[in-house]
């Protein structure tokens, strides 16, 4: 059975896949947060939170524009953040699958001459 440290798949084979795991959760964590600090100050969630409601020193500064600017830009720092990690991981993916596609090439003998020559 693969995964239950088998010779088919050693430990290594489980901390690799963590590893991915942890990669695309965080990919995920950047990609959700960013888009969430970047849309919900212009929305009317910003404008209706209960905290601010309760302070009218919060009310004041929460609806300034540039303190809405601010947290959009943390937003677009986060997505950035996740696109890069995003395109890190397809990367090595490719890299992987390309190194693991010619090893398989070299195993085939593809010389046209008979072995000898």
């Amino acid at each position: 059975m693969p995964g239950s440290g088998s010779p088919e798949c050693p430990v290594r084979c489980w901390e690799d896949e963590i590893q991915r795991l942890g990669r695309v959760l965080l990919i995920v964590y950047f990609l959700e947060t960013g888009l969430v600090l970047l849309v919900a100050p212009w929305s009317t969630f910003w404008e209706r939170n209960w905290l601010v409601e309760i302070s009218p020193l919060l009310d004041g500064v929460m609806r300034r524009a540039a303190v809405r600017g601010a947290v959009s830009g943390v937003g677009v720092v986060n997505l950035c953040a996740g696109l890069w990690e995003l395109a890190v991981s397809l990367l090595a993916l490719v890299r992987r699958v390309g190194v693991t596609q010619q090893d398989g090439m070299r195993g085939e003998d593809t010389s046209p001459w008979p072995e000898g020559r």
